[in-house]
């Protein structure tokens, strides 16, 4: 039991009964943090004096892993700003609320002191909770490296066993080479480090990458011509192939041919890894090789209702440096495994993840989601440092090993990776208010309050709960079998949004083919919708170039 509990459990039960379960969370929580260093100092680890930086034992108890998951994430959190005189509704991680005794430079200790031991010992690659301490540790030392007042990285080698200023920055760098060589041994391939990559940004650059392949080439087509002609959208646009054997000559020479265009073959960067990898697999090593430091990924089969240069604006995106989008609110008893995993990632996740359901959704009695994330569109700034990190980590989860073991044994593919990423290094996200709606057509009433919207593509509103997008094959009905003068076009007559969820049923039905919502959340596509998706039909039409 967390202090993130506390929040969540006390917005979810009844008013009744929240005073006597946030006094009982709470206690749970302080015997838990006092268990955990309770657990340190039965391996003779002192908590006022260090005279042995071998600190852990080999391989690490479950009491040991689950102590420095917790000062890690605590220490993330200080690093981020928080404290325990917040308000706890508005905390993102929240590990500090309830802990008065926190103390940074303590905890500092037993974090610098692991993070030397993980180089030594390793980790083990099928353990993803073992992987994310790495990965912590690694992103740790490079925030107090990089991003840390002087000040207080005076206070922290004072209690190092580096003592001086000069020698902790040395140390730092030594465990930041070596960290990245464990886990991201690939990006040595085109980066020395990931301050390099960040530094090769140009200061405002702005651009789209999409991934693109054969079977996707006219959808890639569409898409761009939407982008230019529709919207005037005029940034430039990097379409990622893997290799000549996914996107032909021909193709290749179209995509070039369009303004601003350029078709970029990923097996250039990362190549150890990306020659390894298929399909949903590339999404994060694309994202991370655009040579644009805000990167507006979009997968090649999405269609926009309104210009996606105004995420540019969002209140989200301004803040955190990124927007995730929420997938389809739907719980599969066969993705149970997945938000398993999820939790045994981050057994101190923080209040914004516990206070949504995908996390509760293994809970008896209690169907939320299984699946959070949405991965189509992802808009995300580089040169946050924490944006960039999670995106090393989620391209770790797909690389062939993580996701031949482990992850897409249990993930419909990338889609989660790039939160669960964002979590598990306590780098401060947020999710599109809506989950994802439907764009189709009427379905059967069960009742005059309620309409179902069925056999559609998948629409995501915008903050304000406006049409924004939509995936799955854009306009048309199958892109894998009807090409260029064939294409066959799906019937979208209505749209129904997804918000007000938070203690609903479960909203789709007949095989999650159809979206049930209160009347007031669907509406018929009229008007400029209308005329937009008619445009677009025309497009593929008229303005598509065919390649045999």
């Amino acid at each position: 039991m967390t202090d993130t509990d506390v929040f969540v459990r006390s917005n979810k039960k009844s008013a009744q009964s929240k005073p006597l379960l946030v006094h009982h969370v709470a206690i749970a929580f302080a015997v838990g943090f006092i268990f955990s260093y309770l657990t340190l100092a039965n391996y003779g680890i002192g908590v006022s004096t260090l005279s042995d930086w071998n600190l852990f034992e080999t391989p690490l108890s479950p009491q040991t892993e689950d102590a420095i998951d917790l000062m890690q994430v605590q220490f993330l959190d200080f690093l981020n700003g928080e404290s325990g005189n917040q308000d706890s509704h508005s905390t993102f991680g929240g590990s500090l609320l309830y802990d008065k005794a926190f103390n940074s430079v303590q905890t500092w200790r037993y974090v610098h002191a692991f993070a030397k031991q993980i180089i030594e010992t390793g980790y083990d690659s099928s353990n993803f909770h073992h992987m994310v301490l790495g990965a912590r540790a690694h992103y740790i030392a490079h925030k107090i490296l990089y991003n840390t007042p002087k000040s207080l990285v005076r206070r922290l080698a004072h209690v190092s066993p580096e003592r001086r200023l000069e020698k902790l920055q040395g140390s730092l760098h030594s465990i930041i080479s070596k960290l990245q060589h464990m886990l991201y041994p690939w990006l040595e391939e085109s980066f020395s480090t990931a301050l390099e990559m960040q530094a090769s940004l140009p200061m405002d650059s702005i651009g789209i990458a999409m991934t693109c392949g054969n079977t996707h080439f006219y959808l890639a087509q569409h898409l761009i011509l939407s982008l230019r002609n529709v919207f005037n959208v005029t940034i430039p646009i990097e379409v990622f192939y893997a290799g000549p054997s996914d996107l032909t000559v021909q193709k290749i020479n179209v995509l070039n041919s369009m303004p601003g265009v350029e078709a970029v073959n990923l097996f250039n960067f990362f190549t150890n890894e990306t020659l390894k990898g298929n399909g949903w697999s590339f999404k994060p090593f694309a994202i991370l090789a655009a040579r644009f430091r805000t990167v507006l990924f979009m997968d090649p089969d999405i269609a926009f209702l309104k210009n996606p240069m105004t995420i540019l604006d969002s209140p989200l995106f301004r803040k955190n440096g990124l927007v995730y989008y929420r997938d389809r609110k739907v719980w599969h008893p066969e993705r149970l495994e997945l938000v398993g995993l999820f939790n045994a990632m981050n057994p101190h996740m923080s209040n914004y993840a516990f206070s949504g359901s995908f996390a509760r959704s293994a809970e008896d009695g209690f169907q939320g989601t299984t699946e959070e994330m949405e991965s189509g569109f992802i808009p995300v700034d580089k040169g946050n440092t924490g944006v960039l990190f999670s995106l090393l980590l989620a391209a770790k989860m797909n690389s062939k090993q993580e996701r031949d073991t482990v992850f897409y044994k249990l993930a419909h593919g990338d889609k989660e990776s790039f939160w669960f990423a964002s979590e598990s290094l306590r780098v401060i996200y947020a999710f599109n208010p809506s989950y994802s709606g439907s764009i189709g057509i009427l379905g059967l009433k069960r009742d005059d309050k309620h309409t179902s919207v069925c056999v559609g593509k998948h629409l995501h509103s915008n903050e304000f709960q406006e049409p924004f997008w939509f995936h799955d094959g854009s306009v048309l009905i199958d892109y894998r079998q009807f090409g260029p003068p064939n294409f066959r076009f799906s019937e979208l007559t209505h749209m129904a949004l997804h918000y007000d969820f938070e203690l609903e049923e479960q909203a789709w039905h007949d095989g999650i083919n159809c979206l049930e919502r209160p009347n007031e959340q669907t509406f018929p596509v009229e008007g400029e919708i209308a005329n937009l998706l008619d445009h677009y039909r025309a497009m593929y039409r008229d303005e598509i170039v065919k390649v045999d």
